[in-house]
């Protein structure tokens, strides 16, 4: 699950992308800014108010909330409210015990450090700042807040935590701690108590023989859609379901794309997988599911892989099915365990007027640049090598050392890689020059 980052403080209100929690971390321990987070605190060491200032200017995140624009008061929250990210923030903070911050940290992960996702110090070193991951859904302040005050009068006991930082958009300013905790796999099951916390059934449940039950429970299950092409035979089928996430959420920053490596995991639900490939395309797409949906019971899981399952031509027997669901199940629940998140360089946002065709142009002009700026690194790398060793520094050993043809080590030995942020400025700011469809001369049917 990610996080939305706010790079450059809180005077920043809009996204600068989604961070998970391993870079989390990273940014914890390697704070780029950690000379600003010493300063804020001797400032507050001194009782000197001017730390409030300078910690302003630090980057930080809203743990609990992904949205559009950091406004969620009033009508503000429909517009700009996306999703929970499944975890609820708790602020700690010890303004009379600054000298005991360190070992209440301690304590309290020695508690519930099998509870927690995540621990650090403040940036004022006034506390600690933590995350727990729950597996219920959350969809607006009052459930966030209900679900903030049970685990804080129920689950985490031993401190009281700072009321003032409960709501669901609430900024969590990155620290330096070079002593973070983290655990990626745990979970507060708050399942069997929900209806004690705001009194909503969970969704996602296990379905049951009896059909009736099974037309109530699955209410909120749309149905299987069937992607065609042009002469009505089925490509692609896509599994939709209200409550469960099946692509990263992008955050886009410009209207026709955003060109920038980020995390970016999808299922796709494709249909007639060789039995060859089965085995390790239901498990990528169990790993997936878990990530998108950290909420969600293997009941969940089984219920989507029963429906993929279903639309291959060859189908894999329902024991087996249920038996590899359990293996990978497993193996997400263990401590140790860390999800391998894909990447991806090339945002097209989806609410640009563009079509098909102009955003497979957009996308090979995008990667022909990055293909070119990895030539020439390699050929920078290889006149660099050569030049360590004193050699001659040629076309023809700089081909030899780099693997690059000679026409291309001729066509950019002396070039510069192309500013990607340039490039991306260019697409956003200019007429496409792209025809709607690849022959004018006829309508466009690839939107």
């Amino acid at each position: 699950m990610q996080f939305p980052y706010f790079a450059t403080g809180i005077s920043q209100t809009i996204p600068t992308e989604s961070i998970h929690i391993q870079s989390l971390v990273e940014l914890t321990v390697n704070n780029p800014k950690k000379d600003l987070v010493k300063r804020i605190r001797e400032l507050r060491a001194k009782n000197d108010n001017q730390f409030k200032k300078k910690k302003r200017g630090l980057a930080y995140i809203t743990p609990a909330s992904h949205l559009r624009y950091r406004s969620l008061n009033g009508d503000d929250f429909e517009l700009n409210f996306i999703s929970s990210t499944g975890y609820v923030y708790l602020d700690y903070d010890f303004k009379d015990e600054l000298h005991l911050v360190s070992e209440k940290k301690k304590e309290f992960i020695s508690k519930y450090g099998d509870q927690i996702a995540f621990c650090a110090l403040s940036s004022s070193l006034g506390g600690f700042q933590v995350l727990v991951r729950v597996n219920i859904s959350i969809r607006n302040q009052k459930e966030y807040l209900d679900v903030w005050n049970y685990l804080n009068d129920n689950v985490f006991t031993i401190f009281e935590a700072d009321t003032d930082a409960r709501d669901i958009g609430r900024a969590m300013f990155i620290s330096h701690d070079e002593d973070v905790f983290v655990n990626y796999n745990s979970i507060v099951d708050l399942k069997s108590v929900h209806t004690s916390i705001y009194g909503i059934s969970i969704e996602g449940v296990k379905p049951e023989v009896n059909k009736t039950k099974n037309k109530t429970k699955n209410k909120n299950k749309k149905k299987i859609a069937i992607a065609k092409n042009n002469e009505g035979v089925e490509k692609d089928i896509i599994l939709r379901n209200d409550n469960f996430r099946y692509v990263t959420e992008i955050v886009y920053k410009n209207k026709i794309v955003d060109i920038e490596t980020r995390e970016f995991n999808k299922v796709y639900f494709t249909r007639n997988i060789p039995d060859g490939q089965k085995h390790e395309v239901f498990a990528a797409t169990i790993h997936i599911l878990k990530y998108l949906n950290q909420w969600c019971s293997i009941e969940d899981i089984i219920h989507e892989m029963r429906l993929f399952n279903n639309i291959q031509k060859q189908k894999m027997v329902d024991s087996r099915l249920l038996e590899l669901i359990k293996y990978h199940w497993d193996l997400t629940e263990k401590k140790d365990y860390i999800f391998k998140s894909g990447v991806r360089t090339i945002h097209l946002n989806p609410d640009s007027d563009l079509t098909a065709y102009q955003r497979q142009c957009i996308s090979n002009r995008i990667n022909g640049v990055i293909r070119n700026n990895e030539t020439i690194l390699k050929i920078k790398e290889a006149k660099s090598l050569i030049a360590s060793q004193n050699g001659k520094v040629n076309k023809q050993n700089v081909a030899k050392i780099s693997g690059v043809s000679r026409r291309l080590v001729t066509e950019y030995f002396d070039r510069d890689e192309f500013e990607l942020k340039q490039l991306e400025f260019e697409i956003n700011n200019n007429p496409i020059p792209y025809p709607p469809h690849p022959d004018p001369e006829k309508p466009s049917d690839l939107n």
